[in-house]
């Protein structure tokens, strides 16, 4: 029976399985409801919990119930290798395009040593044993932070620090937003990445360093600290903007401040920029790898 990778991956397990990863990290998930054969066109998933509210439901799910999925009919179908620890959610997109290799269901994982792959989601055989692309942003001698430097190695259990966050994707224009954090000669480097989800590659425009500050009454101007900042969060896409949270976990002795930043969708140009608690510290946007929400008013929420 040809096994149709679908919806149940992301509904079940993705969220469990491969954020919980984070403890042994080197391969994707990928798990299917065995016997069940899908013609139709699958949801697509594109953000973290599905949608911009978190809901984490899929309301077109018309398959699964309690009583099919059990031990006896869910299980692994495959897994495939990466290159470091998966933090974030994956993503997946179905019927695209993939120049040079036709049209496939594509999983999407990000990566701490600073990967972005896809992957076929119906099979791990043939030519779909290997990636059908991934793209390293440790170009130019740039390379994931070093526990050792980043800290809190303790608390997290990571052993190095890369794109922590779950991406987001536009479906519409192909773009797969996804921020990587690396480590280049004696400077800790953010930088927001714009790729093509068909070829991984960089579009127009893409990447641009982030940078912040942020000016108080008085004249005190506080600058975005690469070092102590992790863009946990996942990134939300909302009305043409990406925004993402930044923060720590607790364990850099208070001197974690929260940040939030936009920047345009289209051209990756600065937006805006949100300093929760400036001079002060432990405010950190953290969340625990949630996503930032938005409701139908296009308010932003944030904890």
């Amino acid at each position: 029976v040809s096994v149709r990778f679908q919806r149940i991956l992301w509904r079940l397990l993705v969220t469990v399985a491969i954020l919980r990863a984070r403890a042994v990290g080197v391969c994707a998930l990928f798990l299917v409801l065995a016997g069940m054969t899908f013609g139709s066109a699958q949801v697509a998933v594109t953000t973290w919990h599905y949608d911009n509210a978190r809901s984490g439901a899929n309301s077109n799910e018309t398959l699964l119930t309690p009583a099919n999925v059990n031990s006896k009919q869910f299980g692994k179908l495959f897994t495939q290798p990466v290159d470091g620890q998966v933090i974030g959610q994956a993503l997946y997109l179905p019927r695209v395009t993939i120049p040079g290799a036709g049209v496939h269901n594509v999983v999407y994982v990000a990566t701490m040593h600073d990967s972005v792959y896809a992957f076929d989601a119906d099979s791990a055989t043939g030519t779909n044993a290997t990636p059908l692309w991934q793209t390293s942003f440790l170009t130019r001698g740039a390379a994931p932070v070093p526990i050792l430097l980043q800290k809190c190695g303790g608390v997290t259990a990571w052993t190095e620090v890369g794109i922590v966050s779950t991406p987001v994707i536009d479906p519409v224009a192909g773009t797969l937003y996804v921020v990587a954090k690396t480590y280049e000669g004696s400077k800790f480097v953010h930088r927001l990445h714009a790729l093509d989800v068909t070829t991984g590659l960089d579009k127009t425009g893409s990447p641009i360093v982030i940078t912040a500050s942020y000016e108080v009454v008085g004249g005190k101007n506080y600058v975005f600290a690469d070092m102590l900042q992790v863009n946990r969060p996942a990134l939300l896409l909302e009305n043409g903007y990406v925004y993402i949270a930044f923060g720590s976990n607790g364990c850099r002795s208070g001197t974690e401040e929260g940040w939030v930043m936009s920047y345009n969708a289209t051209t990756l140009q600065p937006a805006g920029v949100f300093d929760d608690e400036p001079g002060e510290s432990a405010a950190a946007v953290w969340m625990r790898g949630g996503g930032l929400s938005a409701d139908s008013s296009g308010n932003i929420y944030g904890a």
